[in-house]
């Protein structure tokens, strides 16, 4: 269990490394595109293109609470948290 435990910490921090990357190199193509004012960019060998989505979502607090005890849904899941211990 120690080395399994060893290995899921040491592959997290890789994976939010690798997130920090991700939003940076995204970041950059979207200040290209709105530079340029087009919504696609593209080059030999790859094409990205940016749609607009919007979410709709409430809140707890933002409704009665008869209409959320009614409506509301719940959904179980397991919730795993590692940290490294000091």
């Amino acid at each position: 269990m120690d080395d399994v435990l060893e290995k899921w910490y040491e592959t997290k921090e890789k994976i939010e490394i690798l997130k920090e990357k991700l939003e940076k190199y995204r970041n950059l193509v979207i200040y290209e595109m709105e530079k340029k004012g087009e919504n696609k960019v593209e080059n030999k060998f790859y094409s990205v293109q940016r749609k607009k989505m919007k979410k709709t979502y409430v809140s707890k607090d933002s409704l009665p609470s008869d209409i959320w005890k009614k409506y509301s849904i719940s959904v179980s899941y397991d919730c795993l948290t590692i940290k490294k211990r000091k």
